[in-house]
């Protein structure tokens, strides 16, 4: 058996599994999951949909846990809807405007479809038919690929869109040049100089100890950090370079302490305060 073979029947073998356990659930467990996931409607995504926002749903079948007590939460909200319309074995569906309580016809399986005369809409969610899923998203469908063809279109859509958009309409306000022009032709930020010598930086996040101070390993030598009594048992944050470790406060940033690094010394005392004796309680 091929790679794409084996792939092929661990697949088909998936689906009945999903589609058997799916089958067990009691009709109130799925009505139930239905309502919390239209209780939950979709406040996970990084940008809420606004009023006007087309979302593509669908009308269940068989066992399929039903999506219509969240589209009818959609639409309330202001979201237009709109289902998908089978256009032919290995075509990328269509998405025909609804509204709940429009005539549906029966179309292939069984699934009711808007009318023809509904208007084509494209849109900008998509809440998916599926058997199964897993922790890092991805779906099993019914391996028919309509949704895999479809959603490539509508990321094709964008796509090409965008390169218009960006590429091959001028814009009046930017003397007819495209916004990729203007943005490439824009001065971008930069450091004044670049005098600053490529170096060796590390950082640690320690906690000082009840005296202010700290331990740090260097080339495989211990040093002691005074920071400072007052700092005892903040957490901080150490940054080093080749010749100094700076150690900040990690709640609030404040630059606590400024330590020269002298690989020959054990203790590096804080460059912030003026020399004393060590140990000492100064703060």
């Amino acid at each position: 058996m091929t790679d794409a073979a084996a792939i092929m029947a661990a697949k088909a073998a998936l689906r009945a599994q999903a589609k058997a356990a799916r089958a067990a659930l009691p009709a109130t467990w799925r009505q139930a999951a239905s309502l919390a996931i239209a209780a939950a409607g979709l406040d996970f995504l990084p940008t809420k949909p606004k009023p006007g926002a087309i979302v593509g749903g669908f009308m269940p079948i068989g066992e399929e846990i039903s999506p219509l007590p969240l589209m009818a939460r959609l639409h309330a909200a202001g979201c237009q809807l709109a289902l998908p319309v089978m256009m032919g074995k290995g075509k990328p569906l269509q998405f025909r405007a609804y509204v709940p309580g429009d005539r549906l016809v029966p179309a292939v399986w069984g699934i009711r479809e808007p009318a023809p005369d509904q208007p084509v809409l494209f849109p900008d969610i998509v809440l998916t038919a599926l058997l199964a899923f897993d922790d890092r998203g991805y779906r099993l469908g019914y391996g028919g690929g309509f949704y895999d063809r479809t959603l490539a279109e509508l990321q094709q859509q964008l796509d090409n869109f965008r390169a218009h958009y960006n590429e091959q309409r001028p814009h009046r306000a930017l003397d007819r040049a495209t916004p990729g022009h203007a943005y490439r032709q824009t001065p971008k930020a930069a450091p004044a100089t670049n005098d600053h010598a490529q170096g060796h930086y590390r950082i640690r996040y320690d906690r000082l100890d009840n005296g202010g101070a700290m331990s740090f390993r260097r080339a495989g030598r211990m040093h002691h950090l005074g920071i400072g009594k007052a700092h005892a048992r903040k957490r901080v944050l150490a940054i080093a370079d080749d010749t100094t470790v700076t150690v900040t406060d990690l709640a609030t940033a404040e630059v606590l302490s400024t330590h020269l690094i002298q690989p020959d010394k054990n203790y590096w005392r804080n460059q912030n305060r003026p020399a004393g004796r060590w140990p000492t309680s100064q703060t």
